[in-house]
């Protein structure tokens, strides 16, 4: 089948008729269906016309918009599928983009919709000339909106959502611009607790090396301490916020502050880091 985009570790392709049973199983499971419908399970039929409205969609839009099946490089399994395209309520608006996701629960927790949905966006402006990507998600899927915050995207509203099996839920939307995708793909955005604040100055990271010391007359190789960083926050900062800086859109540190000098110079910590 077409594969529309490739990350490092997934392909994104067409739907085969072959994929009935893999989507049916996605949907079977009441932890991947809770903040979707509520946990109402999908069955053969609603399957069959979900891929017939996202068979449409492409062939309407000439591929550039629909619901990909994702794969997984290194063993060729199905976790799950990713979409793009603009809002059923506007289709004909292609400036506006709406990026999902519905992944199998033994691939949550490994940056899958993290690395496709950056991929996604970055197509999104590149290729098919958006001007704004938007995700939507039940105010009480934290894991979603993580998701969100980490391709930088910026919560925009929250607003009640009505076509849920149990009636109106709360919602809420996120999206990332185009000029703030160009400034972000680049550069050191500052969080605190999920919440973005802004880009970073002068971003410096001081790696701590081992050395010797003398212990009751014997040279003993210390154990070496954590990184530090030191930067500029673009707003002022509590001695006690719980900081992160996300790299390039790549890589995450998770910081503890140590000092705080004119409510924006910062030294910190680095208690953890990680590629996302």
């Amino acid at each position: 089948m077409e594969k529309y985009l490739e990350t490092k570790r997934i392909i994104l392709r067409q739907f085969s008729p072959q994929d009935e049973d893999a989507l049916l199983d996605l949907d079977s499971d009441p932890e991947v269906m809770k903040y979707l419908t509520n946990g109402k399970l999908s069955n053969r039929h609603d399957i069959k016309k979900m891929m017939a409205r996202v068979s449409a969609l492409l062939e309407h839009s000439n591929d550039q918009f629909g619901v990909w099946v994702a794969i997984e490089k290194e063993t060729n399994n199905f976790i799950g599928w990713f979409h793009l395209f603009p809002s059923q309520d506007e289709a004909e608006n292609l400036n506006i983009l709406f990026l999902g996701f519905r992944l199998k629960k033994i691939y949550w927790g490994k940056s899958y919709a993290t690395e496709v949905s950056k991929a996604l966006i970055e197509k999104a402006f590149n290729e098919l000339d958006a001007v704004e990507v938007c995700a939507q998600a039940m105010k009480s899927n934290l894991a979603s909106q993580n998701v969100m915050t980490k391709v930088g995207m910026t919560f925009r509203n929250q607003y009640k959502e009505n076509s849920l099996p149990k009636g109106f839920q709360q919602a809420v939307l996120f999206s990332i611009k185009k000029s703030e995708y160009s400034k972000d793909h680049m550069a050191f955005i500052l969080f605190e607790k999920g919440k973005k604040i802004g880009e970073i100055a002068d971003w410096a990271v001081t790696s701590q090396e081992p050395f010797y010391k003398n212990i009751l007359g014997k040279m003993v190789l210390s154990q070496p301490l954590k990184d530090e960083c030191t930067f500029v926050s673009p707003k002022p900062i509590n001695r006690k916020a719980q900081l992160t800086v996300i790299e390039n859109g790549t890589r995450q540190f998770d910081l503890q502050i140590k000092s705080v000098k004119g409510s924006t110079w910062v030294t910190a910590t680095i208690v953890s880091q990680s590629d996302l």
